[in-house]
């Protein structure tokens, strides 16, 4: 059962998804009309991660102080439903 180290870099332009040492292309942190983050992308990211690595059960958010608190719960939630339960959250280190 192979799995990796995932850490989802979370600024208030953008979403940056880090396997191990593989960096994925940054994902642009876009609003729709009522101000809600467009999280879809960010979705089918995790869909190719779990496809990957279907063991995978941990995530590891490390946010920006600008982030929002409801954004925050957001993508947690996104997290878990996208079948990454174990979500940790820390400080973008050094930001």
């Amino acid at each position: 059962t192979k799995t990796v180290l995932l850490t989802l870099f979370v600024t208030p332009t953008e979403f940056k998804l880090v396997a191990d040492q593989s960096e994925f292309p940054a994902i642009e942190a876009k609003r729709s009309a009522n101000g809600k983050l467009d999280l879809a992308p960010l979705m089918l990211r995790f869909k190719e991660i779990k496809a990957q690595f279907p063991d995978q059960s941990a995530i590891t958010l490390q946010t920006d102080d600008k982030v929002q608190y409801q954004d925050l719960v957001r993508l947690i939630d996104q997290c878990i439903g996208a079948g990454l339960p174990q979500v940790s959250v820390s400080a973008i280190v050094g930001a």
